[in-house]
């Protein structure tokens, strides 16, 4: 894009996609004639107002704006891409629906078998229906492209969840292998395989529900006829992922059933449960021979206080010999129901040759005591049993149990004095950089804006009780700029240097990514903190909590923003968007501090400058009770409370919030960070 009119090129470039409606269009321009800006800040307002994704705005920045339309469908984000093409969210221009557009790659196209292979599976997903597999709405070609309308499933996939939280407990773990061992079992009646099962190919979704993706290796279980058949290599052909993948696969990928699906499905709890795939290996061969030739990992190994019927299962599904694994998905499901709390009983129970020979099978425990497992009776070794029938019983159960409290106390000692995090009575703390902190306690709150409050924003809501369980202490103001220079070694804060006393101003034009660095650093530089806490940017959820401060109105001191309350806002009272620009904006923020605190003590949480917080940006708020929400797992934009300066009172309500690119930096925009227990 020519530098000399980069402006009026991308705005050029922005009226030919017609993604902006007459009106606001209108009102971009007329910004843009009052302001003057750059592309960047261009972008910035854009975002700010919600009109274009990111995504949309640098795919139009770069002159691709055409590329935003795929027939009916408007793209909104990449969500991801592999050997067969791009995965967008994009949304249907006439129904309104978001859905997950597959687009095929236009080089592929030359290749007549490769597109075979999409209109298979094409085929193949659309004769699925069902709650844990992803559903297909719509295939089609539109100027050249190939692609694919799937369900677009607002969550998590399970190899990015175990990245980010590590390894699950059992009991998530075995339900989320279970929901996806049913979906495979639909696809199965069917007549399908679906051939590159793995925890990126599952998705949970913010209900807890998780659904097979990507049947783009799903084929009917006869060979594709021709000439080509027998070749294992053929051009384009993905055998799968060598960390999940079954033996006879391995050696023959035409040739396999279901019960390759199984074994994947084993090897992905493994994964879920342990952190680690079932095989080490310095290169794809070497995890393939393993595959083939080692026996089944041992769970117990790695989780020593793992039941043992678990480990049991992960080895009857990883079994080299697929007659020796469960003989469809429903059958595992079935087994692994066990594990699972509140799930159906198990309709399809293990065959006689479930545990593999030589491995003994626990018994859920009836009187349900605290140990999820007990080995039969027969199990016991023989001296402790005649010990416990004989004589001599109570004596050595007096001593058992002494031998227990013992060991639980000094373990509870141990845990207390080394490992578990210092409480947090004082209802301030201070640390070396002169940063102060006021302590919130856990409690609940309504989160959201009411429909009726004026200059809410549809991102706003629903409203929904919202639960914060744990203490934490928040920065009893915005972060300062001389605090940030002490430990970033320069601030880019407008007011520095250029105000006398700036030091004490909040630090602004200032990344996410910025301000996510500086946490890190003054982890590292407060290292007489309490033990098991941590700084950080706070949630969304815990911002709008201590904002609110036991309040429901608009602002923590009442339903309006009065000029007595002191915030450095452009307009003195709670007025609607159309009565911005009277009175005239302020030229910068204040000092920190020289507004009216909120009743926990906070100051600025209204005005002076926006505050970035942790959590990534989405339109809404899911429906129902939350306890600790923290947003989306993913995400382009993340989010920004609290209003600026330079803005409108509607903007510093308690509620109101927008997201913002996380490399961008903005006069308006500084953070204020939280000491919480860490994870």
């Amino acid at each position: 894009m020519p530098s000399a009119d980069s402006t009026a090129e991308f705005l050029r470039a922005l009226e030919a996609t017609g993604f902006l409606a007459a009106d606001q269009f209108h009102a971009l321009k007329g910004w843009v004639q009052l302001k003057h800006p750059d592309t960047q800040e261009i972008a910035r307002e854009l975002n700010k107002r919600g009109w274009l994704t990111g995504f949309q705005i640098k795919e139009i920045f770069r002159g691709r704006g055409k590329s935003l339309v795929v027939g009916p469908y408007r793209i909104l984000d990449l969500l991801g891409e592999g050997g067969m093409g791009r995965v967008f969210r994009a949304l249907h221009t006439r129904l309104g629906r978001e859905v997950a557009l597959k687009v095929i790659r236009r080089e592929k196209l030359a290749n007549p078998l490769t597109v075979r292979r999409f209109r298979q599976e094409i085929q193949a997903v659309a004769q699925l229906s069902h709650p844990n597999v992803v559903m297909a709405f719509d295939a089609d070609e539109a100027g050249g492209d190939h692609y694919l309308a799937m369900e677009y499933v607002d969550g998590t996939d399970l190899t990015k969840l175990v990245r980010d939280r590590g390894p699950l407990p059992v009991p998530v773990a075995c339900d989320y292998v279970r929901q996806a061992a049913l979906g495979l079992h639909h696809a199965f009646e069917r007549g399908l395989v679906h051939r590159d099962v793995k925890p990126s190919n599952m998705i949970a979704a913010k209900t807890g529900q998780v659904k097979v993706l990507d049947l783009g290796l799903a084929m009917l279980n006869e060979a594709p006829g021709g000439e080509d058949a027998a070749r294992v290599t053929q051009e384009g052909f993905v055998i799968g992922t060598p960390d999940f993948l079954a033996p006879e696969q391995a050696q023959n990928p035409l040739h396999v059933d279901t019960r390759a699906d199984i074994y994947a499905l084993g090897a992905t709890l493994y994964y879920l449960l342990t952190g680690k795939v079932p095989y080490e290996g310095s290169n794809p061969t070497e995890k393939l021979m393993k595959h083939v030739s080692d026996p089944p990992p041992s769970l117990l190994r790695r989780l020593p206080n793992a039941p043992p019927q678990l480990d049991q299962l992960i080895q009857w599904m990883m079994a080299k010999d697929p007659k020796a694994r469960p003989q469809t998905p429903m059958q595992a499901a079935g087994a692994l129901a066990q594990f699972v709390p509140g799930a159906a009983a198990n309709p399809y129970p293990p065959p006689a040759s479930y545990p593999p020979a030589g491995l003994p099978i626990g018994s859920v425990d009836p009187s349900g005591s605290s140990q999820i497992f007990r080995l039969p009776q027969s199990e016991a070794p023989a001296r402790v049993r005649e010990r416990i029938q004989g004589s001599g019983s109570r004596a050595t159960l007096f001593i058992g149990i002494v031998a227990v409290v013992l060991v639980g106390v000094l373990g509870y000692c141990l845990y207390r004095f080394t490992l578990m995090p210092d409480p947090a009575p004082e209802p301030e703390y201070a640390n070396p950089l002169g940063m102060k902190f006021v302590l919130v306690k856990p409690g609940e709150f309504l989160m959201g804006s009411p429909e009726t409050e004026p200059g809410r924003g549809p991102e706003e809501g629903p409203v929904g009780k919202v639960a914060i369980d744990h203490p934490y202490f928040i920065g009893m103001t915005e972060v300062t700029s001389g605090q940030y220079q002490q430990i970033m070694g320069k601030s880019p804060a407008w007011t520095a240097g250029r105000v006398r006393g700036g030091t004490e101003w909040p630090v602004e034009t200032v990344s996410w990514l910025e301000a996510q660095e500086f946490c890190k650093k003054l982890n590292e530089r407060d290292r007489g903190r309490r033990r098991g806490w941590d700084y950080r940017l706070p949630t969304e959820a815990e911002w709008e909590y201590a904002c609110r401060a036991g309040t429901d109105t608009a602002f923590a001191h009442g339903a309006e923003l009065l000029p007595e309350h002191g915030e450095n806002i452009q307009l003195p009272k709670n007025e609607l968007p159309e009565d911005e620009g009277k009175p005239k904006p302020t030229e910068m923020p204040s000092k920190v501090g020289a507004s009216r605190p909120n009743a926990f003590g906070l100051f600025d949480m209204h005005g002076n400058v926006s505050e970035w917080c942790l959590d990534y940006y989405e339109r809404g708020y899911p429906e129902g009770v939350r306890t600790n929400p923290t947003g989306p797992a993913t995400g382009d934009l993340r989010s920004v409370r609290g209003g600026a300066f330079d803005e409108p009172a509607t903007r510093a309500r308690s509620a109101a919030r927008r997201g913002m690119q996380p490399e961008l930096k903005d006069r308006g925009v500084g953070f204020r960070v939280v000491l919480a227990p860490s994870p």
